[in-house]
This record gives C-alpha cells, sequence and structure tokens, in this order.
C-alpha cells in the first residue's frame, strides 16, 4: 500500500481507502467504532485491469480477453465454490452480442442480442 484515505464518518460508521502505487484502490474498508466491519480487496493483473474483487467469503475473478478491457468471463466463487459463472462476447467494434450465465453444469440464461445501426442522410437546401 502507497497511501490510504479516511473517508469520514456518518452515523459512528467511517470508510478507509487504501491505494497501490499506481493510484489503484486495493482496499475498501468499513469501520465502526475502531474495527473493520467490512473490507473488500481488489487485484490488478498486469495490464492494470481488475482480476479480483473478494471480501473474504466471496470472490468474483475476472477474465479479459487478449489485449483488450473487455471482459470476457466473470466467475464469483463463495466459500471456494464457484457459484455463478458469466461469459461475455462481443463483435468487432467490441459491442456485448452475447451473455451467457451459467450455474454449475445449468445454463441459467444465453442471451444474444443484436445491434442495428439506423442512418439516414438528410439534404437541406
Amino acid at each position: 500500500m502507497i497511501g490510504g484515505r479516511n473517508a469520514g464518518s456518518f452515523a459512528g460508521v467511517g470508510g478507509n481507502h487504501q491505494y497501490d502505487n499506481l493510484l489503484r484502490r486495493t482496499n475498501l474498508s468499513a469501520i465502526g467504532n475502531g474495527t473493520a466491519i467490512s473490507s473488500i480487496i481488489y487485484g490488478f493483473d498486469p495490464a492494470s485491469r481488475l482480476s479480483t474483487v473478494s471480501d473474504g467469503t466471496g470472490l468474483a475473478t475476472y477474465s479479459h480477453l487478449a489485449n483488450s478491457p473487455l471482459v470476457g468471463q466473470v466467475a464469483f466463487k463463495s466459500d471456494s465454490v464457484t457459484a455463478l459463472t458469466t461469459a461475455n462476447s462481443y463483435d468487432y467494434l467490441n459491442r456485448l452480442r452475447r451473455m451467457m450465465l451459467q450455474r454449475g453444469l445449468t445454463q441459467i440464461l444465453n442471451l444474444k442480442l443484436k445491434c442495428y445501426i439506423k442512418t439516414s442522410f438528410e439534404m437541406m437546401f
């Protein structure tokens, strides 16, 4: 941790942010009466993209497409058991084309998105 910031207090509960040397938030804590109530830890990949978010019992792992900021897959785990997985695919303009949600071996949602571009040219004299 390179730095931190106290977010103040409201009704006896405050917050604390911690940042790394690239100024990415690495930890967010809720503090009540001087004790941490809850804490969220953020992890980043070598390209500085968000890769993990954890609260101690739950974990979200983000997998990005190669050389892209776009998220290809997110796996949500609870107590080390994968609870839900999402998979995304994009078209050549980086528009979301398909989203799939899966719990275990059961597919919950398979959504195919269509995007139409309407163009109209008007000439005014």
